[in-house]
């Protein structure tokens, strides 16, 4: 999936979760992305971290989910002030969502 950000800047994370219908394409506006996820691995890792994060952060994407599979562990950051704080994190190998929607994710795997 790819999320145009600007004009001159197009990601591509490793899923998104999306607020239009319209389900048969490969791109979207940031402003139809709920939720932008990146899997970390080891050549990714400060990219997803860090770049990534805040070019989504500066698209307005309202939620991005950093999941850290050798760790077994995900973090959902909320966007306040143009910036992304943690909102919710994995115990134990589980993600437990209430928002932006109700959902568990078994990390352990």
């Amino acid at each position: 999936m790819n999320v145009r950000c600007s004009e001159s800047r197009l990601l591509i994370p490793d899923f998104v979760v999306v607020t239009c219908a319209e389900a048969d394409t490969t791109r979207y506006q940031a402003s139809e992305v709920l939720l932008a996820a990146e899997i970390e691995s080891p050549s990714t890792r400060v990219q997803d971290r860090i770049f990534k994060k805040a070019l989504y952060a500066e698209a307005l994407i309202p939620y991005y989910l950093l999941v850290d599979p050798e760790q077994k562990s995900a973090t959902l950051f909320a966007l306040a002030d143009g910036e992304y704080a943690p909102h919710t994190k994995s115990e134990s190998g589980v993600l437990s969502l209430t928002e932006p929607f109700t959902a568990e994710v078994d990390l352990r795997g």
